[in-house]
């Protein structure tokens, strides 16, 4: 039986490339090329974008390789991040290296990329020959100038998300190396172009790759997903395929979820990609792997749509499936959820029955939180007037083992409760067949319209019926 909680996905490793630990040699730069970079300086996909920048200026040591924090500012004028105050800080931070210390962040990036820890800062700039305290001044009694100078570069050149130009022009190529080295190579003229062994990576055959999907799931294939294979293959050429086909189902029979990434099974394919393999990340499937993106969006074949039904699937324990019940709730009581749209909330976690019947559980977090997930399930069935209100109250201090005072405030008697525990045992045998059932371990996932996976709140919010949905602070995650 799958251990609750323990969704299977490719490895970190795989999303992200990090250099070589280094220092940035200086050098003089080229009228030739320029290179300029806006990232979120706490985000791994704009992390990606300064590691390829990185590398061009090691091999091309005379490109100008200039770069920006990208900077948001709210309808009042203050500065706004997806990641918070730190984020705010550490770009305040690059800005005043850029500022004080010229040539001096590639190197303090380099180093902060290897120490991404909130106070990894003082070792990296310390490894950068930067005084740490002078930088922590500076940056202090400058910050408001700094923010404002990265914020106009970026409206600038009308950069409103991580963003990579070449010569002035944005790159709208894949963030990989060879795609931009081909790219920068294009600008540079004859004399000074790089050999890229054309020839040589024409010898190198691909695996077959496709990327199977439906109208009905047409939006949910995800770039990065094949950035990811791309970077193992580089001469991958992603084939689409539609499957309402009789043709292509035949092909790739019994798919659970589109989309589907298919990659043909080889040698190299093994090899390079053994550890996902092992870990079950990459299903076999006749002269196939294939891979769910559990991380994004899918459509659950075999399953009708239900319009107007939002599921919601957590640990009563996570931080994160917390902060989305209440985002949820919240939304609810102030209608910026259409007031149509049915809400259920159900639980993850793993039950079992010994030989002689006795029910055990096994969740994440251990015994209390299967207990408070028995317990919430008791009350959702009743007392459904009263579980929102039970919700809102209990999480304020959702790790504590006391519960009834947050009954208590929400008309409850925790005598009767408790007098039923065993009521709360039997529903949540139950009620986690479904997650099971639907392969869900990771706190939070939404069910949307009945068919459709969401994981993350932020990925729910970019569907029509849930634009409005207002996220209480916390960090990004799901417990797994």
């Amino acid at each position: 039986m799958r251990r609750a909680g323990k969704t299977v996905f490719l490895p970190l490793a795989l999303l992200l490339a990090v250099p070589v630990f280094s220092r940035a040699q200086p050098a003089k730069t080229s009228e030739e090329a320029s290179v300029r970079i806006f990232f979120e300086a706490m985000d791994s996909q704009g992390w990606q974008l300064f590691f390829l920048g990185d590398a061009l200026k090691r091999r091309l040591p005379r490109l100008n390789v200039d770069i920006y924090p990208l900077m948001h500012k709210s309808e009042k004028g203050e500065w706004i991040t997806p990641r918070g105050d730190i984020e705010v800080k550490e770009s305040g931070r690059m800005m005043a290296i850029k500022k004080k210390y010229p040539g001096k962040l590639l190197s303090y990036l380099t180093a902060k990329s290897l120490s991404p820890w909130p106070e990894g800062w003082y070792d990296a700039a310390i490894y950068s020959d930067i005084n740490p305290a002078e930088l922590a001044k500076y940056e202090g009694s400058n910050r408001e100038k700094l923010l404002q100078e990265a914020f106009a570069a970026a409206g600038k050149m009308k950069v409103e998300k991580n963003s990579l130009f070449i010569n002035g022009k944005i790159y709208e190529g894949e963030a990989r190396l060879m795609p931009l080295l081909e790219a920068v190579n294009a600008v540079l003229p004859a004399g000074k172009k790089m050999n890229l062994y054309k020839e040589q990576q024409a010898l190198v055959k691909a695996p077959g790759f496709k990327v199977i999907s439906s109208p009905a799931a047409k939006d949910f294939a995800d770039a990065n997903v094949i950035g990811v294979f791309k970077r193992y293959f580089t001469n991958l050429k992603p084939e689409d395929l539609d499957y309402t086909s009789e043709a292509v189902k035949k092909e790739f029979p019994g798919l659970k979820f589109l989309p589907a990434y298919a990659i043909e099974d080889t040698p190299s394919v093994r090899e390079n990609m053994a550890q996902a393999i092992a870990a079950g990340a990459l299903e076999k499937s006749g002269s196939y792997y294939i891979f769910y993106n559990k991380n994004g969006k899918l459509l659950i074949n075999g399953l009708k749509e239900e319009p107007k039904k939002l599921e919601l699937f957590v640990m009563s324990q996570c931080p994160y499936g917390v902060v989305a019940e209440n985002s949820v709730i919240d939304a609810a009581n102030k209608n910026l959820i259409a007031k149509d749209i049915k809400i259920e909330i159900h639980y993850i976690a793993e039950s079992s029955r010994d030989g002689k019947g006795t029910l055990s559980f096994r969740s994440l977090h251990g015994e209390p939180e299967w207990k408070e997930n028995a317990r919430q399930l008791l009350i959702k069935k009743n007392y459904p007037g009263k579980f929102f209100a039970y919700l809102s109250e209990r999480n304020k201090t959702y790790q504590s083992p006391e519960w009834e005072s947050a009954a208590v405030k929400a008309g409850l008697d925790p005598g009767k409760i408790e007098a039923e525990a065993e009521k709360g045992k039997r529903l949540l045998e139950e009620d986690v067949k479904r997650a099971n059932s639907l392969e869900i371990g990771s706190s939070p996932t939404f069910l949307v319209n009945g068919n459709i996976l969401v994981v993350g709140i932020g990925q729910l919010m970019q569907m029509d019926d849930y634009k409005k949905l207002g996220v209480q602070a916390a960090p990004a995650g799901a417990c797994n």
